[in-house]
Formats: structure tokens, sequence, C-alpha cells
């Protein structure tokens, strides 16, 4: 095992103690837990991120050709109820 020296804020240095002390460990141990079960848990995707290549369909437009699909669109449209 190695020593590790890292720097937080205050208030996390206090939450970190007094979970230390619920739990009658050290800080060094308590820590170490906190780090070790942070790094296994799986990494949860934005909601951003998970909409990434849901519309991957190349019938779409792309953002460059999209104003000349809106005009194609509203032009059939207004044929068809005009």
């Amino acid at each position: 095992m190695e020593r590790l020296t890292i720097t937080m804020a205050d208030t996390t240095r206090d939450a970190v103690r007094k979970v230390s002390r619920r739990h009658r460990k050290s800080v060094s141990s308590t820590v170490a837990e906190l780090v070790t079960q942070q790094i296994a848990k799986p990494r949860a995707v934005s909601q951003f991120a998970a909409l990434i290549g849901a519309i991957d369909d190349p019938r779409l437009p792309n953002g460059i050709d999209m104003e000349d699909a809106l005009k194609e669109l509203w032009a059939d449209d207004n044929r068809r109820s005009g």
C-alpha cells in the first residue's frame, strides 16, 4: 500500500471525519473505501449522452441541409392543404 496526500474542501474533510467516526474507522481507510466504491460503480450516462446516436437514420437531413429539407417539407404540406 502507498501513502497519498490529497487536498479537499473543509466541508468535505469534515464529512469524511464524521463518516469515519460513525463507522469507527480511520480517515485513511474511509477515504480508500469511498474511492474504491466510486471507481467500482458503473458510470451513469447523462440524458444528453444517451441521445447520441439514437436517431441514426441516413435519410434524415444533417444540420447543414436542414433549412432546405424544411422548405421542401413545408412546400409539400402547402400543396396538400391548398
